[in-house]
């Protein structure tokens, strides 16, 4: 089931940490498609992503946008332009230290139809409901469920409008231990509820 997960690593306005995040990657996963997408216009930067994926032309694909999108739409885009199973969301900053979450994020949401997503919950209150969303740094979602909901968007909080529709379509979003097999810096718990609950409280929910 490897081969129906596409990685998407998004680039934003400097190359950064991207390559180290991908070799990292690559140590355990090397056939896996991985498509960077690239918000990046300045000429330079492009060609040098372009030089990086050809390093595995068979599993690195790209995509650059011509003209400044928002996070949001970049990656819809992005999700827009694949036709594999599953998606894997990865940070530029992240670094793998082990393998075998793919597979086991797969199998999960494998497991049942009702499931959509997997990786870091992050919670948020509201009208003393809890509500439910993933880290977007490292999570797995299923693409054909994707399509059926409200699009990523904006720069801010991007996916939040995206799981609150998967959860009144009766689809779940399941805890993963990601950061058993990642590294990443870790944000601070209470901006990103205050961050959520905002954007919550905004959609009148």
């Amino acid at each position: 089931m490897i081969d129906e997960v596409c990685v998407i690593v998004s680039v934003g306005f400097s190359a950064g940490s991207y390559r180290s995040a991908i070799e990292s990657f690559r140590k355990f996963y090397r056939n896996v498609t991985v498509l960077i997408v690239s918000n990046v216009t300045k000429e330079s930067v492009m060609e040098e992503i372009e030089s990086f994926a050809l390093q595995h032309p068979h599993s690195t694909n790209t995509i650059f946008f011509p003209r400044k999108i928002s996070y949001g739409e970049a990656l819809h885009e992005a999700i827009n332009k694949v036709n594999h199973q599953f998606i894997f969301f990865m940070d530029h900053g992240t670094q793998t230290r082990s393998g075998r979450y793919l597979e086991e994020m797969t199998k999960l949401l494998a497991s049942s139809d009702s499931i959509y997503g997997a990786g870091k919950i992050l919670l948020s209150e509201r009208r003393g409901k809890e509500i439910a969303t993933l880290d977007e740094r490292f999570m797995m979602i299923k693409r054909k469920e994707y399509h059926r909901l409200s699009p990523f968007e904006g720069n801010t909080n991007i996916m939040t409008k995206n799981f609150l529709d998967a959860t009144a379509h009766g689809l779940e979003l399941r805890n993963f231990p990601i950061q058993q097999y990642l590294s990443y810096k870790e944000y601070s718990s209470g901006t990103i509820t205050k961050r959520v609950g905002s954007f919550i409280e905004k959609l009148g929910l």
